[in-house]
């Protein structure tokens, strides 16, 4: 399967993470929806992002290999075409975009961000939630 997917990560607490070349990010408690795309595979890379223990590799490895931190949905949209970026950019109408997260291979301004719980379904067509 091919598509779209969105994690929704909680942080328990207020905290600081090291992602990588964009250094310490201050994550406030809350959740927050990041943005991802698989072309080939979408289920095991869901089953990979789903596991505490793992080689970091993207943005959101940092993210979800911290303690403070919680999967807790993921919404998969099946597509022959990457929406990857059509998605961040409907999110960054209802969160906060954390500049730079997930997006260094495009210009987005974001891959990540904060949402309130309320408000996540809001422009999410097509997306249908993974039970897990």
């Amino acid at each position: 399967m091919k598509g779209t997917y969105i994690l929704v990560v909680g942080v328990n607490k207020q905290n600081e993470i090291k992602v990588g070349s964009l250094g310490k990010i201050k994550f406030e408690k809350g959740n927050y929806a990041y943005v991802g795309s698989a072309m080939n595979s979408l289920e095991k890379r869901i089953e990979r992002h789903e596991r505490k223990e793992k080689k970091i590799f993207w943005h959101v490895d940092y993210l979800l290999s911290s303690p403070n931190t919680k999967l807790k949905k993921v919404f998969i949209k099946p597509s022959k075409k990457k929406e990857e970026c059509e998605t961040a950019n409907k999110l960054v109408t209802i969160g906060v975009p954390v500049i730079g997260f997930g997006c260094s291979d495009c210009k987005c301004k974001s891959h990540l961000f904060k949402v309130n719980k309320q408000n996540l379904l809001i422009n999410l067509n097509g997306f249908k939630e993974r039970r897990f």
